[in-house]
Order: C-alpha cells, then sequence, then structure tokens
C-alpha cells in the first residue's frame, strides 16, 4: 500500500511538472509575436516617413503617453466623482442632523421655561394660601422694614436692587438669605392683615357664635344651638380645632361645644347626658368606652359637691376671739 501511495504521489508531480513547462512555452511564444509585431510597425513608420532614430523615440513616447494617459485620467476622474458625490451626500446628512439637533434643544428649552414658569405660579398659589390661611399679607414701606447688607461685609459691596435684578429674591434655595439682608427690595415684609369686618358686627347685639347670623339678644338670643352635630366624629378629630385650614374649619363649625367656641346651655348638656345613658344600657358601646363616662361623671359630680359647699361658707360669719378688746 505503501508503494501504492508512493507511485501515485509522483506521477501527480509529472503532471503538474509538465502543465507548468507547457504554460511557459505558450507565454514565450506571445511575447515574440508582440514583439515582432512592433518592430514592423516601427519599420513602416520609419520606411514611411524616414525618421532617425532619435524621432523614432520621441514619437513612442507620444503614442504611449496619448494612449495610456488619458485611460489613467479617466479613471481618476470617475473615482473623483464618486468621492465628491459621497462627501456632499455626508455633508446633506450633517446639516439635517444638525437641524434636527437645534430643534429638539429649541423643543427641550421650551419645555424647560413652561415647567419653570408652572413651578414658579404653583410656588406663588401655594405662598398666596398660606398668607391667607395664617392671616399675613405682603406688605411695603413699613420703618420696622429695612435692607440688612451692611451686616454681611462681604455681600455689603453690591446691592440688594442688583441681587433682585439677578433673580435671588425666586430662588428657593437662597430665599431665606436674601429675606434675611434684602426683605425691603425683595418684598418680603410681612404685616398682619386687617380683621374682616362683617355686616353681623354692626347690629345691636353682634353676632352669633358662628360670626354669620346677627344675635337677637344679650344672651344669644334667636342663635343656632351650641351642639356638636356628630359626635364621634368631633371626639376623634378635636386635636384640629385650632388647626388654620379647611379641615379646622369644618371641625369648628360642626363642633362648636367640643372646640369651644361657644357654651352650652345647662339644658343642652343634660340632654347629652341623658342620651348617653341610654347609649351605655344598650350594648352598641364597648365597655372601655363605658368606664371612660363613668370616671368623668364621678369627677364631675364632685366638682359640683365641692363647688356647692364653698358657696355657703363665703356668707358665713368668722367665729373666734374678739379683736381690740371687744367683748
Amino acid at each position: 500500500m505503501k508503494l501504492v501511495g508512493f507511485l501515485l504521489g509522483l506521477a501527480i508531480l509529472c503532471l503538474l511538472a509538465t502543465q507548468l513547462s507547457f504554460g511557459l512555452q505558450q507565454q514565450i511564444a506571445v511575447k515574440r509575436k508582440n514583439s515582432e509585431g512592433d518592430e514592423e510597425k516601427e519599420l513602416a513608420i520609419s520606411d514611411t516617413l524616414g525618421l532617425t532614430e532619435q524621432e523614432k523615440e520621441l514619437e513612442k513616447e507620444i503614442l504611449s503617453s496619448e494612449v495610456v494617459k488619458p485611460v489613467a485620467n479617466l479613471e481618476t476622474d470617475s473615482k473623483k466623482a464618486k468621492k465628491a458625490k459621497k462627501l456632499k451626500k455626508l455633508k446633506k446628512q450633517k446639516k439635517r442632523l444638525a437641524a434636527l439637533r437645534k430643534l429638539a434643544l429649541k423643543r427641550q428649552a421650551e419645555q424647560r421655561k413652561r415647567q419653570a414658569e408652572q413651578k414658579k405660579r404653583q410656588q406663588e398659589r401655594e405662598e398666596a394660601r398660606e398668607n391667607a390661611r395664617r392671616g399675613y399679607i405682603k406688605k411695603r414701606g413699613d420703618a420696622t422694614c429695612f435692607d440688612g447688607l451692611e451686616q454681611h461685609p462681604k455681600m455689603s459691596k453690591l446691592n440688594c436692587s442688583t441681587y433682585k435684578a439677578k433673580g435671588f429674591c425666586k430662588i428657593p434655595f437662597l430665599k431665606s438669605r436674601m429675606m434675611q439682608y434684602c426683605r425691603r427690595t425683595c418684598e418680603f415684609c410681612v404685616a398682619a392683615a386687617p380683621p374682616i369686618r362683617r355686616s353681623c358686627h354692626n347690629t345691636k347685639f353682634g353676632c352669633c357664635w358662628d360670626k354669620d347670623v346677627p344675635a337677637k339678644g344679650p344672651n344669644n338670643e334667636g342663635c343656632a344651638p351650641c351642639v356638636n352635630q356628630y359626635v364621634q366624629l368631633c371626639q376623634q378629630f378635636r386635636h384640629k380645632c385650632g388647626d388654620m385650614t379647611e379641615n379646622g374649619a369644618w371641625v369648628r363649625r360642626r363642633c362648636p361645644a367640643k372646640c369651644r367656641v361657644c357654651e352650652q346651655s345647662p339644658e343642652m348638656k343634660e340632654l347629652q347626658r341623658q342620651k348617653m345613658a341610654k347609649l351605655l344600657e344598650t350594648k352598641l358601646v364597648s365597655t372601655s368606652i363605658k368606664e371612660r363616662y363613668q370616671r368623668k361623671e364621678k369627677k364631675a359630680q364632685k366638682e359640683r359637691t365641692a363647688a356647692k359647699k364653698k358657696s355657703p361658707n363665703k356668707n358665713k360669719k368668722r367665729k373666734g376671739r374678739p379683736r381690740n378688746g371687744s367683748s
């Protein structure tokens, strides 16, 4: 088997060598034919024109330049034209991208401006609501309100008007500092709002406890009864009685007795006690509430008895030794 493989390899190498030699012979024959044709052309030209050797060389150079150079120029021109087209396309694309980027930046800037304006409006509304809730208004021109830049040596070189022109009065993280040093120019001077005068204040007996209805007598005659409309809610939200918000106003309006806006009459208090006693008898109320109510009732009874005991002792005369030798 090894001999067979070796013989096959030799046969393949011999075939390749013969093919290469045949190809080389063909190339040599073609070159000879080309050289013979060129010589015949030169002889024909020299015979017809009777030129010297120098002139023949010049003609060869001219012919080679006329034939070869235009082809090279055409190739370079086509390449240059393609490159120019590509460059034009790239420039157009770059211009479009730049225009789109500018538009996007403009839109972003407009959106930011709108958002900033909306935030400013919201802040102004919130400040106005807070001032209205607290009962304060902006005021400028008081003697007590003045700028305090002289207290700060680094800032005293500039003027508060420059800070206001730059918008420092409206920047949130600089607002506290400007309130301290440039209150007058930034219009941060605050004064108490004047009290609201209602129509019932001008009547003979004034307003009722709700400050809307005029009273018909000195002892709040003609006024609504001082009663809690929602007992459980009034007990749950009594801590909001002093809150100066809408919730606090609602609690004061619906729970005047619990918030002590008005004084309940003894008759109304007795009615409430009777209602509570009836509720305690039922199973709707828990034991913890019953125990609390019983404790409160015991304390109230002790206070009443103590008050009754103190009242007659005041009118009694003191008994003791006579003063200044009086018998």
